[in-house]
């Protein structure tokens, strides 16, 4: 399986994700900015709640670009030395999430979680690392029926065009624990997910490739959408959308769903013939 993707391709709608430990960067950096090609020392440690638990090596880091194409970096196994490098160019926006070697089974994956803020780029003196992506119209691209606020509970609809099916679909949240894999069913191009997200924050949704690990198919965080087809090749993501709206996330009775758009289209033109009668 390659190692540039971070997505597994699943049998089971989702698997669990196990929070198995900490990660950020060091040398005291706290900035919210990045320059292209710009390396940056990686630090792993134990959760408060398992002194113990480092994941286990190597680890993986994902960049998720806001309307980009996400990349993976294998940071490697020494915990001593452990570098990622910017290649996203001047103008992207990134949410980063870290993973470790167990991500590559389908029943568990060990995370680091998900970065508390979102980074820039900026223009550097060395854009010789950039990534040069596929032409978006060969890559799978996820488009949301919300651009603006999503309230808590509202049906976030996810629709995707291009790649090969079946896609699975990442939902990642600023500062969560976990992430949340979907794999779709194979002629399915629409998924429904009812916003569990915590209110007054940003997810972002986009295609990732169909191989990396997950969380439960409903993740009570905000997350971002991204999307990858079955031949394990990231997608295009959406862009942030913020939260809002009552901070009872339960949404009791809702589920998430996958549909194509012909099944969508008709259940709509059932509901109208149904009130017209």
């Amino acid at each position: 399986m390659p190692r540039n993707i971070l997505l597994l391709s699943l049998a089971t709608l989702a698997s669990a994700q196990y929070n198995a430990f900490q990660w950020k960067f060091g040398n005291n950096f706290i900035g919210v900015q990045f320059t292209e090609c710009q390396s940056l020392p990686i630090v792993v440690q134990a959760p408060p709640t398992n002194a113990s638990s480092i994941g286990v090596p190597p680890y993986y880091l994902t960049a998720f670009e806001l309307g980009g194409v996400p990349t993976t970096t294998n940071l490697g196994s020494d915990l001593s030395n452990l570098t990622w490098k910017n290649t996203h160019k001047r103008g992207s926006t990134l949410m980063l999430t870290m993973v470790d070697s167990n991500a590559t089974t389908a029943f568990t994956s060990n995370t680091g979680g998900v970065s508390p803020t979102l980074y820039t780029v900026t223009a550097g003196s060395d854009a010789s690392c950039l990534t040069t992506p596929a032409s978006t119209s060969q890559l799978a691209v996820v488009h949301s029926n919300v651009t603006g606020t999503l309230t808590t509970c509202e049906p976030w609809g996810l629709t995707i065009v291009g790649g090969t099916k079946p896609y699975t679909v990442v939902l990642a949240a600023l500062n969560s624990p976990i992430t949340t894999n979907v794999t779709m069913a194979a002629p399915d191009d629409v998924f429904t997910y009812p916003n569990r997200a915590d209110p007054g924050g940003q997810i972002m949704g986009e295609p990732p490739p169909a191989q990396r690990p997950h969380s439960t198919a409903d993740a009570a965080r905000a997350p971002p959408a991204s999307v990858a087809d079955a031949t394990g090749a990231w997608g295009v993501s959406t862009t942030v959308v913020h939260t809002a709206g009552s901070a009872d996330t339960n949404c009791t009775g809702l589920v998430s769903t996958s549909q194509t758009q012909q099944q969508i289209q008709q259940e709509a033109a059932a509901r109208t013939q149904a009130a017209a009668a």
